[in-house]
Parts: structure tokens; C-alpha cells; sequence
């Protein structure tokens, strides 16, 4: 029924009868909805969060909801007390490739993840923040949470951008090995 944007970029994109505000705590006062989809950089999650569960309203937030152990350690703490519905956006948990993996996943021993985004890399968020999130969901749905985790990442500054190369190797119980492995290169960023 309404969105807020910061910028009118991109407006003509918008339905004519969705009203539009610049203003988001405007729009949800005057608009008391019952469920809010957000789609923000993830360093003003925060706030929004709070105000939103706060509100008693359901929230639809993407991934990643923070990048700041101590802010996710007080939205966990938020949502606790909150009687909110919030889920993050993990689609890729409801793709019906990855429902017949968790059929049969008690056989399933090792996994590997190849992720490449060719597309501008984020000024706000790194690729592996921008990427892992969706494959890590997956790997914890599959096998749990893992006992032990090992992060190795390249980053090389180029004049025609900033690449980076990364993997993510955790190791989990019941003898399984979960490896991710992403990059975010792209030759001519604007």
C-alpha cells in the first residue's frame, strides 16, 4: 500500500497507487501496517528495527541484518521480547532444489558452494557479506550449526575496482564439510 524511499530515484517504477513517502516513521504512523518489508544497506537496520518491533509490526528485513556482532546481539535481544514475526531473507532455503537435498541430507557428507556476482560490487557491504549469507543459511539448514569455522579471504584494490576473491570452509559435526566458495569481480565499475 505505501513505500518509502530516501532518494525519488527510480519512482517511475512504482504503481501509481502505491502512496509514497520520503519519511519512513511518517509512513508507518499513518499507515499502520501490519507487515514491513525493508531492503536497507545493513548499518541502518538497526534502527529501524527496534522502531518497527517496537511498533508490534512483522518485519521482512534482507539479509544480512547487520554486520556488527553487538547490534545483532541487541536485535536478538529486541525480538526476543517482541511477540514481532521477523524473518530474514533467506530465499534460497524455499527453492525446491534445496527441499529435496534436506529429504535426503542425513547422506549428503560434503557440499561445495561456487558463487559469483559479476554485478557492481556494493559500496556498503563487502561480496562476502553481500553473498555467504544465502549458502550459509543452506549449510546450517543441511548439517547445523558447525563446530568449527574458517574464513579465508583475498582482497586486491585494481584501478578499475576492488575484486574480491573468498572462501568459506566450515567444518561441521557428524563428519560433514561444507565449502563456500564466492568472488565479486567485475572489469569496469562506474
Amino acid at each position: 500500500i505505501c513505500v518509502a524511499v530516501k532518494k525519488g530515484k527510480n519512482l517511475d517504477q512504482i504503481n501509481k497507487n502505491i502512496k509514497i513517502y520520503f519519511d519512513w516513521k511518517k509512513m508507518i504512523i499513518q499507515n499502520n501496517p501490519d507487515y514491513i518489508f525493508v531492503a536497507l544497506p545493513p548499518d541502518n537496520n538497526y534502527e529501524i528495527f527496534k522502531y518497527i518491533l517496537n511498533k508490534n509490526i512483522n518485519l521482512f528485513l534482507e539479509k544480512p541484518m547487520t554486520t556488527n556482532i553487538l547490534k545483532a546481539k541487541k536485535m536478538l535481544e529486541i525480538y526476543n521480547k517482541s511477540r514481532c514475526i521477523v524473518h530474514i531473507n533467506h530465499t534460497d532455503l524455499y527453492n525446491n532444489v534445496i527441499k529435496k537435498l534436506l529429504i535426503n541430507s542425513n547422506s549428503i557428507k560434503n557440499i561445495e558452494f561456487q558463487i559469483t556476482n559479476s554485478s557492481k560490487v556494493k559500496k556498503y557491504i563487502s561480496p562476502f557479506e553481500d553473498l555467504a549469507p544465502h549458502p550459509i543459511a543452506i549449510a546450517i539448514r543441511l548439517a547445523g550449526m558447525p563446530n568449527k569455522i574458517r574464513i579465508i579471504e583475498n582482497k586486491l584494490n585494481t584501478k578499475k575496482g576492488f575484486i574480491s576473491q573468498s572462501s568459506k570452509i566450515l567444518f561441521f559435526t557428524k563428519n560433514r564439510t561444507i565449502n563456500i566458495n564466492f568472488s565479486n569481480n567485475y572489469s569496469n565499475p562506474k
